[in-house]
């Protein structure tokens, strides 16, 4: 395998470690309103710890199917496993991602019925890059990669 398609798992793997991070976050998520109910201060609430333990699933999933594609299929330069991390990039990553460095993106009207909370963090630099440097480590990986896949012959 070539150094620079090793390099470009490498900047895959490394944007892969948001979501599934992220996700171990929100599995075990508890409301801070039962707090609240449970205290007195509050008679009824909303829930919505099941959508966010749901999302955090999801995102663990998806992710480590993801990163099953890039271990195996992708890392054999398999065309299939570059066409399927694009799709992945652009309908879950890049989205994913944006969330997080956007501050106001899910008060946009097209967004609106999907808020989730945000993650704890207490370095408001990190919270607002980290999410742009791992889609420039997403997209440099698929980019680093893109030439081994389309330059060959199909399997």
């Amino acid at each position: 395998m070539k150094p620079i398609a090793r390099l470009s798992i490498v900047h895959i793997a490394i944007s892969l470690a948001y979501p599934i991070w992220t996700a171990l976050y929100r599995i075990p998520f508890v409301q801070l309103e039962r707090a609240q109910v449970a205290a007195g201060e509050i008679h009824d609430m909303f829930s919505y710890e099941n959508f966010v333990q749901e999302a955090g699933f999801g995102r663990l999933a998806i992710s480590t199917v993801a990163l099953l594609i890039l271990l195996i299929p992708f890392r054999r330069a398999e065309r299939w496993a570059f066409a399927a991390w694009v799709i992945l990039a652009i309908a879950y990553y890049v989205p994913v991602f944006l969330f997080n460095a956007i501050p106001n993106l899910g008060t946009w009207p097209l967004f609106r019925i999907w808020t989730l909370p945000r993650s704890r963090v207490t370095n408001f630099a990190l919270e607002y890059w980290s999410p742009i440097l791992f889609i420039f480590f997403l997209v440099l990986g698929l980019a680093m990669s893109a030439p081994a896949f389309l330059g060959r012959k199909g399997h």
